[in-house]
Order: C-alpha cells, then structure tokens, then sequence
C-alpha cells in the first residue's frame, strides 16, 4: 500500500513506527532462521504466507521436484483415449 492511512501527525507516527517494527522482526527472523535471499523476498514470501501456521524454516525450504513421483499424474485413465 502506498500512502497513509491517516493525515494525523500521531498516526503518521503510529504508521511508520509499526512499519519500522515489522521490518525489524522480519530482518531478525531472517537472521537468526538464515534464511536464503534478499530481505525484501522473505518480505513478500511472509506477504503471501501471512495467515498460515507454518514455521519460516519450511516457508523457504527447497522441495526436490525433480522426483518421478511428481511427475505422475493422478487423473484416471479411459481405455481408448
């Protein structure tokens, strides 16, 4: 979001404190979880991840999906098609 969510010199100062807080604990969490990339990507993976219960280690785990059991797929066969 681009802008303020109040004109309110002590909500602008609410704003910007809370933003400063929250890019802090992400920058410590990136830290001390050594977390892979750059902060602003563990910002938008986080983003995305916000409302789901799952440690920030599994978040930025590399899945090997060069597997075969990826590769097949689960749809019926029809005999003839």
């Amino acid at each position: 979001m681009r802008g303020f969510f109040s004109t309110d010199p002590n909500g602008v100062r609410v704003q910007i404190w809370t933003a400063l807080c929250a890019y802090l604990l992400v920058a410590i969490a990136k830290r001390e979880n050594a977390l892979p990339g750059s902060l602003h990507q563990v910002l938008q993976v986080i983003s995305i991840a916000a409302l789901e219960k799952i440690p920030l280690p599994e978040l930025f785990a590399k899945l090997d999906t060069t597997n075969d059991a990826f590769d097949k797929g689960i749809q019926l066969e029809i005999s003839g098609f």
